[in-house]
C-alpha cells in the first residue's frame, strides 16, 4: 500500500502509463473514497432510482439499494422489499440527516454482515472461495456424524457469545473439581456472591486470569 498526502497525487498515480507498461494497475480502496450509511421508515412503494433522484444531502449520492428482508415460507427462503435504504455517499463522512419527500430520514452506519464460510466455518470470506480444507461445526475435525458438546466457534470466542452472568459461573473453583453437575448448580455472579466470597477491602477480581478462563471452557458444556 502507498499512502500519498494529497487526493490529487492519488488520481495520477493511478493514471500513472508508467504502471502499465509493466502490466501493474494502482486503484484506490472503496473505504477511501465513500461511506455507506442507512436510512429507516422508507415506502417500499418507492424504488431505487426514484429514492436516488429525489434525495437530497449534503454529500454527493453515488447509489441507493432498499435492504432485502430473508423470510422462509413453505420451506423456501424468499427475499422482500424492507423499509431501509442503504446509500452509498462520497467522501469520507456521512451526512447526518437526508431528505426525501420533503421528510427528514436520520443516517446511520452501515454494518455488513459478517460472511461465514460453511466449508470449515470461519468469517471473513464464503464457501465458494475457501481453500481451507472441510471441517467440523463443532470440534474442528473431518466432518462426521457425531456430535460433541464444545463449539470451534464458542470456543475461539467465549467472552463475546455466551451471557455475562456465564463468565462469572464457577470462579472460585478449582478446574479439578468443575464437573457438569455443579457447573449447573452454580451460583451466577451477583451483589450477593461478592461480599460471601471476597473480603469487602479486597480489590477487584481479575476474570481474564488464565484460570478462570480454563474454568469456564469446562463449564460450557452446561449451555448446550
Amino acid at each position: 500500500m502507498v499512502d500519498l498526502k494529497t487526493a490529487s497525487a492519488a488520481n495520477n498515480l493511478v493514471k500513472c502509463s508508467l504502471l502499465q507498461n509493466h502490466n501493474l494497475k494502482a486503484y484506490i480502496p472503496t473505504y477511501r473514497t465513500l461511506r455507506i450509511g442507512v436510512i429507516r421508515d422508507v415506502s417500499i412503494d418507492i424504488d431505487d432510482e426514484m429514492a436516488k433522484r429525489h434525495l437530497v444531502s449534503q454529500s454527493k449520492i453515488i447509489e441507493v439499494n432498499c435492504l432485502m428482508l430473508r423470510t422462509v415460507k413453505d420451506g423456501k427462503a424468499v427475499l422482500s422489499p424492507s423499509k431501509s435504504l442503504c446509500i452509498k455517499f462520497a467522501g469520507q463522512s456521512l451526512p447526518k440527516f437526508v431528505s426525501l419527500f420533503y421528510t427528514k430520514h436520520a443516517v446511520s452506519t452501515f454494518i455488513p454482515k459478517v460472511r461465514i464460510c460453511y466449508n470449515c466455518y470461519r468469517s471473513g470470506h464464503i464457501s465458494k472461495s475457501c481453500r481451507s480444507k472441510a471441517r467440523c461445526m463443532r470440534c474442528g475435525d473431518a466432518p462426521h456424524a457425531n456430535t460433541t458438546t464444545i463449539s470451534i466457534l464458542i470456543s475461539a470466542s467465549l467472552y463475546l457469545t455466551l451471557p455475562l452472568e456465564a463468565m462469572f459461573i464457577n470462579d472460585d473453583h478449582s478446574y479439578a473439581n468443575v464437573t457438569k453437575s455443579n457447573a449447573r448448580r452454580a451460583p451466577l455472579f451477583s451483589d450477593k456472591y461478592v461480599h460471601t466470597h471476597r473480603p469487602a477491602n479486597s480489590p477487584p477480581q481479575n476474570h481474564s486470569s488464565p484460570s478462570l478462563r480454563y474454568n469456564f471452557m469446562l463449564t460450557l458444556d452446561a449451555y448446550f
